[in-house]
């Protein structure tokens, strides 16, 4: 049976794509958020199967910190730091670290890239309440089904993301088996300017000197993965 720890698909949309014609909603939210060089943000988790009628399998609460070219996502036991030169993902339960070089070319697990290459086709869902909803469906065959982005139409930051995926036998990080998994994403609780460079410094996890990289701080006790 082939397992798929559905925690690690998580995205976010600060280096999301649209490079192509897309509506003015989702236009005007990417210059939104590229604009705000400084922000903080809460961030909550769900799992479920087949439906976001039921009830989650999984739930996570975390939070985003982004400063310039450095950001930091925690949820759950993992935490993700991307810098410049490095993308690090620390696993609190396994007391693993894996270290890359940003420009690899493998897309982290927050970069819309890595489950939206290709072309879509993008529909107007509705409205519900303040969000606009959108939908993106791929054009090829895809184990993504689609994915809706529900835009915030006070202030052009992104609410939700809810991504249906089409997958048999997998299995969530706690141990739970399903099929058809749908993933739901919540941002809230924007905050500008708050956001200092030691909050987000990879000097925090990891200690670099010459070709040697060791664990720093609490995390000192951590193995290291290098990939690269």
């Amino acid at each position: 049976m082939m397992k798929t720890k559905l925690f690690y698909l998580l995205v976010f949309l600060h280096e999301a794509l649209f490079g192509q014609l897309v509506p003015d909603d989702i236009s005007r939210m990417k210059n939104k958020m590229e604009s705000m060089t400084n922000y903080s943000c809460d961030i909550q988790y769900k799992l479920y199967s087949r439906t976001i009628a039921s009830s989650p399998i999984e739930v996570k609460s975390g939070f985003l910190l982004h400063n310039n070219q450095n950001s930091l996502f925690e949820i759950g036991e993992l935490i993700t730091i991307n810098t410049s030169k490095y993308l690090i993902k620390v696993d609190t339960i396994q007391k693993i670290i894996s270290v890359a070089n940003a420009n690899r070319q493998q897309p982290n697990d927050f970069d819309l890239n890595k489950y939206l290459e290709g072309n879509f086709d993008i529909e107007f869902e509705g409205a519900y309440n303040t969000n606009k909803v959108y939908r993106y469906k791929p054009q090829q065959l895809s184990t993504l089904q689609y994915l809706n982005i529900y835009i915030d139409t006070a202030t052009f930051l992104l609410n939700k993301i809810v991504l249906f995926y089409n997958l048999p036998n997998v299995e969530s990080s706690n141990g739970v088996s399903f099929s058809s998994p749908v993933i739901e994403i919540t941002y809230s609780n924007y905050v500008q300017n708050r956001v200092t460079e030691s909050m987000v410094d990879e000097e925090n996890y990891l200690h670099f000197k010459e070709d040697e990289i060791t664990p720093s701080g609490r995390y000192s006790n951590y193995q290291i993965y290098k990939l690269f």
